[in-house]
């Protein structure tokens, strides 16, 4: 096969795709080598080498025209004796778009900043959509956040908005307060003469907090601390814990920062000398002058500082976030893996399969992870996220897929962080920080969490053969016990039941200050997985029976999306992305189970279907959907009916579902129990923390109610 033949297979716009790749002609160097198994139509940035376990991993952004094609990347693997052994990539295939914007950056930067906002930098890139879509990058700032907003070159419309922040919440002594209450005396490693508490030649730096919000009001820092005894700094901890200018959590957060960057360099082979690894380290943080119960990390580009990122350590109401160590190298994580690799595009990331949240919770897991091997401890934030209920032990919160997916980036990253650990009892912690760290180079921007398992898999076997791992069958036990195979985005649904979580309007109005009905009408969720169900080429049709599990009462309202051969593809938009490509609807049903069927003229018998369910329910959801081919009438007892289906909005049997590039024309009226499908065209239409908690218990609860025993 050649080489264009097999990346033919693996161009698919809505995913990444895994290769094994044809061996190139040697070559000069190990840069062309890898980009020979890559398309040679597509361009890209200059590559990045990675010196990891069992060989290296050369990373490549795809460029077009001169810009950067949001998202679209590719890792190649290759062993310690030069055999290349995985592609993992999600290039854009036939991008045609003209880099000329019709709106001025400074038209951009209006759009994205809502009041209150401060609009800063604005770049030119390519959003990977069709044969592409020109868009304006816009860094906006508020009193609360730290967005990325993609604002269209042509049109001028908000495409989309994401945080950059990194979160989570911390504090710090030894290694914090609860596990090691008693401060002690340690080296301060890498500090630059005359200058305080600064260090690798500038490139490091701890601050006090004055005034300002990073992102809106400017933030103003400075750094006044000296030594208090000789050379040394030796302050104790404050006697108010709450003092929101205390010399010991700035000592503390130099110290615990100095180390862990070395611990990471080590791991990466970064040397971390450059510019771009500049970084800002803020401890008593506020938000002009309130409380900060939180601590992110942030690339710090345009917002006036002068390094080239930026960890913010909040000065909370209950706790002094710069006392828990955890805190510091869980945010160091992000900022390596941001400066390094750059796969994680954040929570409301988008591909062509709806909302993708899997690399911001790859990244929130290994950061935990790192933060944990780090100090030999499982326990992350015991002394700062204790005080909220929060704190998470990797060793003992087990998650499994599909079932505790939650969709959110923090609870998704357990998963992660505690398949890590896991890896490093089985293996110690120099194999298995190899192994986290040569799978997270083979991740890009579209990964899921099966695709973190698949990498740990590839890593594993270039160590194997490399001599430097005994054995697979720990690892490989491990991602059975995490059950990964069902994290894959799409799901088959022929064998048993699959579920996932759909968020409710209640949270997501929650988010932009809104309540269910205030949401309503422009809003969906969608299924965090896709179901997949290969048809019998004899049936006598087809079944798709779902079941609706709400987190309380509340109103229902939802709908099956069906595609042939290919997943329902969906589109980015301001808020959430909405199905575009899609052959069939059900009824909009307001009950809590269905069955929807397909008589064999709907769909050609042999194919694939492939479903999502879209909601404007209220609460949130666990839905569960199966298939099945209809063997016997499908009004007859094999059909498996449930009789509660079909009592959707409509009394005539059509869809709400009118969209831009069709109309609907029912196939079932509303009362039947096979709630009946629709043929529609091709292009469709259209963090609360409290909630979060809930959300995150409802799931465990369902869990703990329907897994098998």
């Amino acid at each position: 096969m050649s080489l264009l033949a097999l990346w033919s297979l693996g161009l698919a716009a809505h995913a990444a795709s895994w290769q094994v790749p044809v061996q190139p002609a040697p070559t000069a160097s190990l840069e062309a080598r890898a980009a020979a198994v890559l398309p040679p139509h597509i361009a890209l940035a200059a590559p990045s080498v990675h010196q990891v376990a069992g060989g290296r991993t050369v990373r490549f952004q795809q460029t077009h025209l001169g810009l950067e094609v949001l998202g679209a990347q590719a890792a190649v693997r290759v062993r310690a004796d030069g055999t290349l052994s995985r592609v993992h990539s999600s290039l854009a295939d036939q991008l045609g778009v003209l880099p000329v914007a019709e709106v001025p950056a400074e038209v951009a930067r209006q759009r994205a900043a809502d009041p209150g906002e401060t609009a800063h930098d604005a770049r030119l890139a390519v959003l990977p959509e069709g044969e592409g879509r020109l868009v304006w990058v816009v860094r906006v700032g508020s009193a609360t956040d730290l967005e990325q907003v993609l604002v269209d070159a042509r049109s001028g419309e908000v495409v989309h908005r994401r945080s950059l922040r990194s979160h989570a919440l911390g504090r710090v002594y030894a290694e914090n307060a609860v596990s090691t209450p008693t401060p002690v005396d340690l080296e301060l490693i890498a500090l630059d003469a005359g200058s305080p508490l600064t260090g690798f030649d500038g490139l490091l730096r701890v601050e006090q907090y004055v005034s300002g919000t990073v992102g809106s009001s400017p933030l103003v820092t400075e750094q006044t601390l000296g030594p208090n005894d000789g050379d040394d700094y030796l302050y104790d901890p404050p006697t108010d814990p709450l003092d929101p200018a205390d010399a010991f959590a700035q000592v503390n957060a130099w110290y615990h920062m100095s180390h862990a960057r070395n611990y990471f360099s080590a791991l990466t082979g970064e040397a971390m000398t450059d510019a771009s690894w500049g970084l800002q380290v803020v401890v008593n943080g506020q938000q002009s002058g309130a409380p900060l119960d939180n601590a992110f990390f942030t690339p710090a580009a345009g917002l006036g500082l002068d390094l080239a990122n930026l960890v913010f350590i909040g000065q909370g109401t209950r706790v002094d976030f710069a006392v828990d160590a955890d805190v510091f190298v869980h945010e160091l994580g992000h900022y390596v893996s941001t400066n390094a690799i750059g796969y994680n595009a954040g929570q409301l990331h988008t591909t062509g399969l709806g909302l993708s949240p899997w690399g911001g919770a790859i990244d929130e897991g290994i950061s935990d992870y790192f933060a944990a091997s780090h100090f030999d401890d499982p326990e992350i934030g015991e002394a700062s996220l204790g005080s909220f209920g929060a704190d998470r032990d990797l060793a003992t919160d087990i998650r499994t897929c599909p079932d505790d997916i939650t969709g959110e980036v923090h609870e998704d990253g357990i998963l992660i962080g505690a398949t890590g650990w896991a890896l490093r009892e089985a293996y110690g912690a120099e194999v298995a920080d190899a192994l986290v760290w040569g799978a997270l180079t083979l991740m890009t921007s579209d990964s899921d969490l099966y695709d973190f398992s698949l990498a740990l898999e590839a890593v594993g076997e270039d160590m194997l053969a490399a001599g430097e791992l005994g054995d697979l069958t720990d690892l490989r036990t491990t991602l059975g016990r995490f059950a990964y195979e069902d994290c894959a985005g799409i799901q088959d649904v022929s064998e048993r039941p699959r579920r996932s979580v759909v968020w409710g309007l209640d949270l997501m109005g929650s988010l932009l200050g809104l309540d269910c009905a205030g949401v309503a009408g422009f809003v969906s969720t969608q299924s965090f997985f896709h179901f997949e169900m290969p048809t019998d080429a004899d049936a006598d049709g087809l079944a798709f029976d779902v079941e609706v599990d709400a987190e309380r009462d509340g109103d229902l309202s939802w709908t099956l999306y069906v595609r042939e051969d290919a997943p329902v593809g969906f589109q980015t938009r301001t808020f959430l992305p909405e199905p575009v490509d899609f052959d069939f609807t059900s009824a909009t049903f307001t009950d809590a189970s269905a069955t929807i069927e397909l008589d064999p003229s709907e769909y050609t018998p042999g194919s694939t279907l492939y479903a999502v369910v879209m909601s404007q329910s209220c609460p949130n959801t666990l839905v569960s959907v199966s298939g099945r081919d209809l063997v016997d009438d499908p009004g007859g007892d094999d059909s498996g009916g449930s009789g509660d289906g079909g009592s959707g909005d409509g009394t005539d049997g059509e869809t709400d579902g009118e969209t831009d590039g069709g109309t609907s024309s029912g196939s079932g009226e509303a009362g039947d129990d096979k709630g009946g499908c629709s043929t529609v065209g091709t292009h469709g239409t259209g963090w609360g923390g409290a909630a979060l908690l809930g959300l995150v218990a409802f799931v465990r609860r369902r869990r703990d109610a329907t897994s098998d025993t």
